[in-house]
C-alpha cells in the first residue's frame, strides 16, 4: 500500500491541502491505512497544542517589558533605534539648606524633579541598607504615563526593575551599589536615563 508523506497530511492537518488532496487523503484514511491514520493523528495532536497555546498569550505590556530588559540594558551608541530624552533637574532637597534644628533628618531620604521634552519625572529616594527608590512619570498633556519598563542598574547589571502602574507610579529597592543609574523607556523608542548618585560626602555636610 502506497503511504502519503508526512509533509502532506501537515497540510491536511492545518487545512491547506487543496480540495483534490484533501480527498485523496480522506479516502486512503477509508481504505484503512492504520500507519496514515496513526501519522494523521499524531499531528491533530500537535495542531491541538498549539491551538491552545494561542490563546494563552502573554499580555502586550509583558511582552513590551522583556524587550525593554534587553533594550535598556544597551549603552547609549548602541541603543540607536531609541531617542535619548533629555530631561533636566527641577529640584533636588539636596540642595534645599537643612533647618535649624533638623539635623541628620533627612539624611537617608532625598527627592528630585525633573523636566524635559513635555515630561515630568519625580524621584523619591531612601537609602539606607537598601535602596528604595519611587517615583511618577507624567506627560504634560496626557497625564500619568503607565506600562513604561524602568530599571535599576549599575553598569550593564539589572538590580531591580518595575513597570509604571496607572498612576504613572513606580517603586523598586536593590542593594547599593556605585554607580547607580535609572533607565526607562517610553513609547518602544525612547529612553530616559537619570544618574542617581547619593554624595555621601554631601550627606554629611548636611548634617554638620
Amino acid at each position: 500500500m502506497t503511504h502519503y508523506k508526512e509533509d502532506q497530511w501537515v497540510d491536511y492537518v492545518r487545512g491547506l491541502a487543496d480540495s483534490r488532496s484533501r480527498i485523496e487523503l480522506e479516502e486512503h484514511l477509508e481504505s484503512g491505512c492504520s500507519e496514515c491514520r496513526d501519522t494523521m493523528e499524531r499531528f491533530e495532536s500537535v495542531a491541538r497544542v498549539a491551538a491552545r497555546d494561542l490563546e494563552h498569550q502573554p499580555p502586550p505590556y509583558a511582552l513590551r517589558f522583556v524587550r525593554a530588559y534587553f533594550s535598556l540594558q544597551q549603552t547609549q551608541s548602541q541603543s540607536s533605534l531609541a531617542r535619548f530624552l533629555k530631561l533636566r533637574l527641577a529640584f533636588d532637597s539636596f540642595a534645599e539648606p537643612a533647618g535649624v534644628g533638623t539635623r541628620g533628618l533627612d539624611s537617608s531620604s532625598r527627592q528630585l524633579v525633573y523636566y524635559g521634552n513635555d515630561y515630568a519625572l519625580t524621584l523619591r529616594m531612601e537609602f539606607d541598607a537598601e535602596v528604595s527608590l519611587g517615583g511618577e512619570l507624567l506627560h504634560c498633556d496626557k497625564g500619568p504615563v503607565s506600562n513604561v519598563p524602568a530599571l535599576l542598574m549599575s553598569g550593564h547589571t539589572v538590580l531591580s526593575y518595575s513597570l509604571s502602574g496607572e498612576l504613572g507610579d513606580f517603586h523598586m529597592t536593590c542593594r547599593h551599589e556605585d554607580p547607580l543609574r535609572l533607565r526607562m523607556l517610553v513609547n518602544d523608542d525612547e529612553l530616559i536615563e537619570i544618574d542617581l548618585e547619593w554624595h555621601q560626602d554631601f550627606v554629611q555636610d548636611r548634617g554638620e
